[in-house]
């Protein structure tokens, strides 16, 4: 396993209860389930697992209960050779959530934030050493703020490059952006981010020529050196500060279940940056993963490990590889 990359991961705990369906059930409408899973996510959880199995060695700092979900998210670690030394117990229950999964791989979820909303800004000084030891340090929005906020101030006095998916998306404080190096959103979090309005194109170029100005637009708020835009079925665009935009389509795969694959794309590019490849591979990297995850039911079982994500990108290529566009 490849021991040069060192990512921390402001996680989170969502003990995740997934009802399969047909279709997703209209307002007030009952529906019969054809299948049932369970199994501990959250969208820092599954980043940190997914990182972990690509080869890098991975810290996290989570706050869970002292419950059967804060049980089974130490003995995951363990499993997955992930320390558990950040891992704080709370008299809170620990994160749960319920999603419903259409047959088409479309979803609602629901999450109740529990001990991970416990965490403050002194869990952050704790993890003090494995910030300033990490090559990136990332964050999302379902943990407590104040603490991502902790450890973005840290990594940024420590030269460590900080990497923001500001998702379940709310508006992003200026300060805190100003943090961030590094950029991971979707079309929903473009539109509030970068006021780019609802991308209505089918294809990749599309969107590009749709979005290209608004980021001409917030670079100029902006101090940090890229901008990723995740869009599903087309692909994805990374726009860097200096350089030339990035596209790269989007593996041609049957969506059984989306859920996680934005937190299994966000793990590839991670691994991804973290060696130091050429970003067009990065991004490129970041789409198999994302795609390997749609493709498969669940979410912990289905991020990819390397070898499997390799086995994946040889038998199924890209419609195209990842270009660097003017």
């Amino acid at each position: 396993m490849d021991k040069s990359v060192n990512v921390f991961v402001c996680a989170n705990l969502v003990m995740a209860y997934c009802w399969l369906v047909a279709r997703l059930p209209c307002a007030a409408e009952t529906l019969r389930a054809d299948g049932f899973l369970v199994e501990p996510g959250g969208k820092g959880l599954n980043v940190a697992v997914g990182t972990r199995r690509l080869g890098a060695e991975v810290s996290a700092l989570v706050g869970v209960g002292r419950d059967s979900g804060g049980r089974c998210l130490r003995d995951l670690f363990a499993a997955e050779g992930i320390s558990t030394e950040l891992v704080f117990d709370f008299d809170t229950p620990s994160g749960h959530g319920a999603g419903l999964i259409g047959a088409n791989g479309e979803n609602l979820i629901a999450v109740y934030p529990g001990a991970n909303d416990r965490l403050e800004a002194s869990h952050a000084i704790l993890s003090q050493a494995a910030i300033a030891a990490a090559d990136l340090v990332y964050g999302q929005f379902e943990t407590s703020l104040g603490a991502l906020w902790e450890c973005f101030r840290r990594a940024r006095r420590d030269g460590v490059r900080t990497v923001l998916n500001p998702s379940p998306w709310q508006p992003t404080a200026p300060q805190l952006l100003a943090l961030c190096d590094i950029l991971i959103v979707n079309e929903v979090e473009a539109q509030g981010l970068i006021g780019c309005g609802d991308l209505d194109q089918d294809t990749l170029m599309g969107c590009l020529a749709q979005v290209r100005g608004h980021v001409a637009d917030f670079f100029r708020t902006w101090s940090g050196e890229l901008l990723v835009l995740t869009l599903g079925s087309r692909g994805a665009l990374a726009f860097p500060r200096a350089g030339n935009c990035v596209a790269a389509p989007a593996y041609p795969v049957t969506a059984l279940d989306s859920i996680g694959a934005g937190d299994s794309f966000a793990a590839g590019l991670l691994h991804g940056l973290g060696t130091g490849i050429p970003l067009p591979d990065a991004l490129d990297q970041a789409n198999a993963c994302g795609a390997f995850m749609a493709a498969h039911r669940g979410v912990l079982s289905a991020l990819p490990t390397a070898e499997r994500l390799r086995d994946f990108r040889r038998g199924l290529a890209a419609v195209q590889t990842a270009t660097s566009l003017p």
